[in-house]
């Protein structure tokens, strides 16, 4: 039975270890359900993968929170993008048993020869347990470009307060 090695020993693998398993988004749709996943699975490296890794990804702040933090939203590029994604999912004051609730719903959607705009409403809670605002809403402008591997990626990010809670904006500001 030489050759046959189903029951060899191997390598355990690190449980704790995060995977960037993104399949490339072919649709706004597939893109934004990849995009929740990726934040509900507590995994910041395949929520960065569906966004444009050239440095001129940019994110732009809702206006009320820009003049608040304008030191920090100067170039808001994909690193800054990066280290904010993994100070929010590895916070220590996020219980390990807690759901992360995010809902993204598409409101419109334009195709042009370079680039898809979609205009999405979302809603994000968090149950940090010593960090206020739990809960961010609002309304965003994404715009998508095909990376390498054919799926979309993000090359700016346009956020808008629309009701009384903060927008994600806030996040990005204080953590």
């Amino acid at each position: 039975m030489s050759g046959c090695l189903l029951l060899s020993e191997r390598n355990p693998e690190n449980p704790l270890q995060q995977y960037n398993n993104r399949i490339p988004p072919k649709t706004a749709r597939e893109f934004f359900e990849g995009l929740k996943n990726s934040i509900k699975n507590r995994n910041p490296n395949q929520y960065i993968s569906f966004f444009s890794k050239d440095e001129d990804f940019r994110f732009c702040p809702d206006p009320e929170t820009a003049m608040r933090y304008s030191h920090i939203f100067e170039n808001f590029n994909y690193s800054k993008e990066e280290r904010f994604i993994h100070s929010l999912l590895s916070r220590s004051d996020i219980p390990a048993d807690s759901l992360i609730n995010v809902v993204f719903i598409i409101q419109s959607e334009q195709l042009t020869q370079y680039f898809t705009e979609v205009e999405i409403s979302y809603s994000m809670q968090i149950d940090f347990l010593n960090f206020q605002p739990t809960s961010v809403s609002g309304r965003s402008i994404f715009r998508l470009v095909r990376d390498n591997d054919g799926g979309y990626v993000a090359k700016e990010w346009k956020d808008f307060k629309i009701g009384s809670l903060p927008t994600i904006s806030e996040w990005k500001a204080t953590l």
